[in-house]
């Protein structure tokens, strides 16, 4: 049976290459030596002993970085035992706020900023409608993490929300159901509406602010006319929000969840072959509930 093959493997016999024919800056540079040489004799080592039969083994030193696909699973476990002890004994919500493809190139010019934005409209969102007693009446808490990027590699900002089935009540004494058992308490159009309301308001005040950069092609909406007309556009579309009815126990939600907040942009597992210049790795479609093979250059 053929071997695995490894995000360090490539980088350790193509990086230096790549490197070279390619604009990279320094932080990339360190980051692709140092992926190369996890659990390898660039690192280090240490012996480790068995306290029952003594048996003592030699291993290789961990580079510990969070690009790193064979470094996660520990940091993994200590978030998950934490977040274990914050769990509520009630059903869990999993909601999915995801940008509009027409702003990536603005999100990847301006990370620090609209991903803030981001973050900000959707709890805003959540946690003003859930206060309407026509939805729920309650002050509600939630877990979100971000994800900049679908399993094709290609950019696509969204957010993952875990939130509980219902709230606490305003004067704090005890906690507010829902009175739908099976479905969400806001409908998806309502939550959709106002997230694209925040979203594009915090936008606007980042824009009037000067805190947007608009380099390259990103010129052509610089321009007070042309970034109005470009918020009009988005304001004209229907924005996505995928939601969940509350699902297993609170431990499997949180499981779930783990995976989010410490998956790379790839794992190991999901690499076919490399050959010809070529990696060949698979991918879920999540429109077609598909796995699909993709290629990419080294």
């Amino acid at each position: 049976m053929q071997n695995q093959i490894s995000i360090g493997d490539i980088l350790d016999q193509h990086g230096d290459r790549y490197i070279n024919e390619n604009r990279i800056s320094g932080q990339q540079k360190g980051l692709i030596h140092l992926l190369s040489a996890c659990r390898t004799d660039g690192l280090g080592s240490h012996f480790e002993k068995c306290n029952l039969c003594c048996y003592t083994g030699k291993s290789y030193d961990s580079c510990r970085n969070r690009h790193c696909p064979t470094c996660q699973q520990k940091d993994k476990l200590a978030w998950l035992e934490k977040r274990m002890q914050e769990l509520l004994p009630v059903g869990y919500y999993h909601l999915v706020f995801t940008l509009p493809h027409e702003l990536n190139p603005l999100c990847l010019a301006n990370k620090k900023v609209m991903y803030a934005i981001l973050f900000k409209a959707a709890s805003q969102t959540l946690l003003e409608l859930a206060k309407d007693n026509k939805h729920l009446g309650a002050d509600i808490g939630l877990l979100t993490v971000l994800h900049t990027w679908g399993q094709n590699m290609m950019e696509h900002p969204h957010l993952h929300c875990i939130m509980p089935s219902g709230g606490l009540s305003f004067d704090k004494e005890h906690w507010v159901h829902p009175t739908k058992k099976n479905d969400f308490f806001i409908h998806v159009k309502v939550l959709s509406a106002k997230f694209r309301g925040k979203f594009l308001d915090l936008l606007q005040q980042a824009y009037d602010k000067g805190e947007l950069e608009f380099k390259g092609k990103l010129a052509s909406i610089s321009g007070k006319v042309q970034f109005k007309n470009f918020t009009y556009f988005l304001k004209m579309k229907n924005w996505v929000v995928n939601i969940q009815a509350p699902f297993g126990k609170p431990e499997k939600v949180l499981e779930y969840l783990s995976r989010y907040v410490f998956r790379i942009a790839i794992t190991d597992r999901r690499i076919i072959e490399v050959k010809n210049g070529k990696v060949r790795f698979s991918w879920k479609d999540y429109r077609t509930k598909r796995f699909r093979e993709m290629e990419l250059k080294y």
